[in-house]
Formats: C-alpha cells, sequence, structure tokens
C-alpha cells in the first residue's frame, strides 16, 4: 500500500509539468479519489482465487469478509459479515477477523458454514475460528508448529480437512496457489500436509503421509459426498523417478487409511472436485505440457478411474478453466480469463459440450456457488467496484450485487477493451485504454506498463494489478494498459495524441505497442 500510493503522489506533482496536460487539478478532489482507491472495501481475491463468501444450506444467508484499508496507519482490516437475504438484504458484523499493517500476514480467511448451517468457520494467523450463529462463544482451533492455510467441512460436519503448512526461512505460499516449481524441487523446506481435525476439540483424526505433499491452485483436496473419502492433488516424494509429471491426483479412504492413485496422465494434475452424486471427479491437467504457456485443461473422470472427458481446452474463445464448481450432478460451471474479461461457462459433462453463461465488458467473475432453485452466486471486479458478490438465475443472466458494496462516487472516466495486431502478425495483443471525461481527454495517452506475474485484469486496481494512476487522469491524460503477459517494472511513457488513434482504430493499425513506447 506504501508503494501505491507513492506512486500515486509523484504522478500527481509530474503531471502538471507536461505542455499538454490541463490545468493542476485541486488538491482536495485529487486527495478524496487516492483515498477511495485505497481505502474502499472490497471482497478479498480475484478471478483464479476462491471467492470469499458462501451460502448457508437452506440458501437464506450470505456471509463474506470485507477487506478495507487505513491510510492514516497502513493498515488492513478482514471484517466477517452476514447477509439475510430474504430479510431486505440487511447485513450485520459477525467478527473483525484481523487486522495488519503487512499484508502478507493477512491470509484469506475463507468462511464457510457448516453443513447443518449453525456454525462459521473461518482462517485466521492463530488457527481455525470456528463462531456458533446462536450465540456461542467462538472456538478457536490451532495445531502447533504449524499453519493452517485451507480446510473443509466434512459432510456431516463432524470433522475438518486441514491443509497444515510447516514453517520455512523463506515466503509462506498460501494453500490455493500453485507453485511454479511443478516437480518439487526446490520445495523441500516447506511442506503441504492433510490432517483431519474433530470439528469440536480439535483432536487429530487422521493424517495423511508426509511424503504426500500437497498443491493445488483453488482447493487441493475434496470430500466424497458421503464423507469416507478424500481426494487431494500432491507431490508423492518419490515422483520424480516414477516417469510422469506431477503433482498427480489421489483418493485417501478414511476408513481403511489406503491411499490410490486416481490419475496416471501426465500432469500437473491438480484440485480435484467430487460430484455430487459421487460418480465422478473433476479436476486440472495441462497434460503433460507447460501450464504457463499451454494453460490447463478441464476433465472430469469416473470414480472407477476410467471414462476420463476433456471437457474444456484452453483456448481464444473459452479460455483457461479456473474455479471449477459443480452446479449439479451433471453440469460444471467454470470461470476463465479471455480478452480482457472473465466469463462464466457452464459445461454438460455427459455430451462434453460447454456454453457461455454470461459475461459483462471489462469485468471479471470469480467462483461460482450455486443456491436454492439454481441460483448462481459469485464475486464481480471492475474498475467501479474491486470486489462485490452478485447473483444471477442460471438460464437468464442479469448480475445483481448483494453485499452492499457499490460505490456512489461517480468516477471520471471511462474504460474500454482494445486490441491491435502485433508487429509480425503473429497474434493479437488486447489491452484497456482509459480516457478522462473531460473535455481534453485525448489531449496525451500515458502508457502504464504493469510488471508481473499479475497481467493486465479489468479489475485494474486490487491486491495484484496495476494501479491506477487518478492524477493523470484528473489532468487530462488517457491511459493504455496493455497486457504485456511478462514481467518488468511499473514504468509511464507519454506521448503524443495521434498514438490514441492508432490504439482505437484497433486493427487497422499493424503497430504493436512496443513499437511506439520504445
Amino acid at each position: 500500500m506504501n508503494n501505491k500510493a507513492a506512486w500515486l503522489l509523484a504522478t500527481v506533482f509530474l503531471t502538471p509539468h507536461a505542455s499538454f496536460a490541463s490545468q493542476p487539478i485541486q488538491k482536495a478532489c485529487f486527495e478524496r479519489l487516492a483515498t477511495y482507491a485505497i481505502e474502499r472495501p472490497r471482497i478479498p481475491g480475484s478471478w483464479m482465487e476462491r471467492p470469499q463468501f458462501d451460502l448457508s444450506p437452506d440458501g437464506d444467508q450470505l456471509i463474506y469478509v470485507e477487506r478495507s484499508a487505513n491510510v492514516a496507519d497502513n493498515s488492513l482490516k478482514d471484517g466477517l459479515w452476514i447477509v439475510d437475504l430474504h430479510g431486505g438484504v440487511e447485513r450485520k458484523l459477525i467478527s473483525t477477523l484481523q487486522t495488519s499493517s503487512d499484508a502478507a500476514d493477512l491470509r484469506l480467511p475463507n468462511p464457510l458454514f457448516s453443513p447443518d448451517g449453525t456454525r462459521v468457520a473461518v482462517v485466521g494467523n492463530r488457527g481455525i475460528t470456528i463462531f456458533g450463529l446462536r450465540g456461542e462463544p467462538p472456538n478457536i482451533i490451532g495445531v502447533d508448529d504449524a499453519k493452517i492455510a485451507d480446510f473443509l467441512w466434512s459432510p456431516d460436519g463432524k470433522s475438518l480437512a486441514v491443509l497444515l503448512v510447516t514453517l520455512s526461512s523463506y515466503p509462506l505460499r498460501s494453500g490455493y496457489q500453485a507453485p511454479p516449481d511443478w516437480d518439487g524441487a526446490s520445495r523441500d523446506a516447506v511442506r503441504h500436509r492433510l490432517v483431519i481435525l474433530d470439528s469440536s476439540s480439535g483432536t487429530a483424526i487422521a493424517e495423511a503421509p508426509a511424503s504426500y505433499d500437497l498443491v493445488g491452485i483453488d482447493s487441493a483436496f475434496s470430500w466424497s459426498p458421503d464423507g469416507r473419502k478424500i481426494a487431494f492433488s500432491a507431490q508423492y516424494s518419490s515422483a520424480a523417478t516414477s516417469g510422469t509429471m506431477g503433482p498427480n491426483i489421489y483418493v485417501w479412504d478414511l476408513g481403511t487409511q489406503d491411499i490410490e492413485t486416481y490419475v496416471e496422465h501426465s500432469g500437473p494434475n491438480l484440485d480435484p472436485h467430487w460430484s455430487p452424486d459421487g460418480r465422478r471427479i473433476a479436476y486440472l491437467t495441462a497434460d503433460g505440457r507447460d501450464p504457463l504457456t499451454s494453460g490447463l485443461q478441464l476433465v472430469v473422470q469416473g470414480t472407477n478411474g476410467r471414462d476420463r472427458l476433456i471437457i474444456s481446452k484452453p483456448d481464444e474463445t473459452t479460455g483457461t478453466p479456473y474455479l471449477p464448481n459443480w452446479i449439479d450432478a451433471d453440469h460444471l460451471a467454470y470461470v476463465a480469463m479471455r480478452q480482457m474479461e472473465c466469463p462464466v461457462f457452464e459445461v454438460d459433462v455427459n455430451r462434453g459440450t460447454g456454453t457461455l453463461l454470461g459475461q459483462q465488458p471489462l469485468s471479471c467473475f470469480g467462483g461460482i456457488k450455486v443456491g436454492i432453485r439454481g441460483r448462481l452466486f459469485m464475486t464481480r471486479q471492475n474498475f467501479e467496484n474491486p470486489g462485490e458478490v452478485v447473483s444471477t438465475q442460471r438460464h437468464r443472466w442479469a448480475p445483481a450485487a448483494l453485499a452492499g458494496l457499490s460505490s456512489s462516487l461517480r468516477l471520471p472516466w471511462r474504460a474500454e477493451a482494445v486490441s491491435w495486431q502485433s508487429k509480425d502478425d503473429d497474434y493479437v495483443i488486447h489491452g484497456v485504454l482509459i480516457r478522462p471525461n473531460r473535455q481534453r481527454a485525448a489531449s496525451a495517452l500515458l502508457v502504464s506498463v504493469p510488471g508481473g506475474p499479475a497481467m493486465v485484469t479489468p479489475d485494474s486496481y486490487n491486491d495484484d494489478a496495476p494501479f491506477l494512476p487518478y492524477g493523470p487522469l484528473l489532468s487530462g491524460f488517457s491511459i493504455l494498459v496493455p497486457n504485456t503477459r511478462g514481467r518488468g517494472d511499473m514504468v509511464v511513457i507519454s506521448k503524443p495524441p495521434s498514438v490514441i488513434e492508432r490504439i482505437t482504430s484497433k486493427a487497422r493499425s499493424r503497430t504493436s505497442w512496443a513499437e511506439w513506447t520504445m
């Protein structure tokens, strides 16, 4: 947060010196917008991370985490809120979960209702806190000498499957993030272990062997509907000599304590999701290719280990699937990053066909959760709101905000997705062009080249993506944020008005962004 604020202040001092900039803006106006950008509340997470909300089993209540910042004391705060979906969408604060001046100390809480809807559990720095919704005092479950990175309730609510992370000397990774070293070569100092705890006492009931080091993007493990087995993705300690690129997917029988290899195909194979009827498991795989360059595929396979069906491949139409979730026993939903937006797709696992459920220009939707009568709930991020919960009917796409985070402040710009052909015509480059709503909006252009690993996404203000330069926008500049798909430092380069015309002409201009930013 300090770096962003410093960059903001530097920008507002530099822009008035440009010969084509408008008159300096009022300081009070700029400070108001800068504070708004940093402090406005949001639901943490992004289009490839698990959404930080949950629905009660009866569909009557929504619980979510709201993250906010305070510029004065340089801190971040997470609050746990509950909304009565049938009582005028009024919300109630359950607890302030954690406050920190160091963002690295704020782990995603992952709030989850118990299967009977009487309790809510969240992850914090002290372990798992379980809140009773009938006035009971909270119960904290912790594990000595390890951090709890993720958890799931068992179907009967009596147990918790918990992902434990052994402390290390270098930065801790959260359970939903997949490391770049897929073969585990540089991860000896960090272990991700799967343990079953009693949800009342916190007593350990069972533990998977330490030779299985769990790896996942969203969730590395999933309960079977009957609660007798757990599927998980992990790097096995002897996988390097097996000839199969890991991690792979395994099924742990809690009754016999046997662990069987479920997926033997080339990986990486990640994030198993058991179907509601227990007949299939959906998972993500790179099928032996580099996932960073080739993307991931969504696969459904029978629990007998056969009948493997690839139901989504990464391409320009569907994009790489993220956050798959079962709508019912025959349909899956997932989110994809595609051409400066993140639409939602539905797939029929019997026919192997996919359809676009819905999209919104310059918006990213988070993971799907299914309410009563098939109503869908998800997060949405865009320029106006960095994170909010929306809901829509499955067969009539009309997302409506629920959590009350929509801003009443009218932002002084308009944004559009643009694209143009690369210089050698090998591919199309996408980006976001932001224009101020002033009469001199086309007077100058700033090119904002973001660093990595975050690429340009419509939610240009979040914890990972480049920060919107309010000062130049308010001083009459337009901003182009190209999708570089690479890593580097944040730089800002000014160009004359003719460049804007070259960008907005899109395919008619045969120049690459690199040509006119050098």
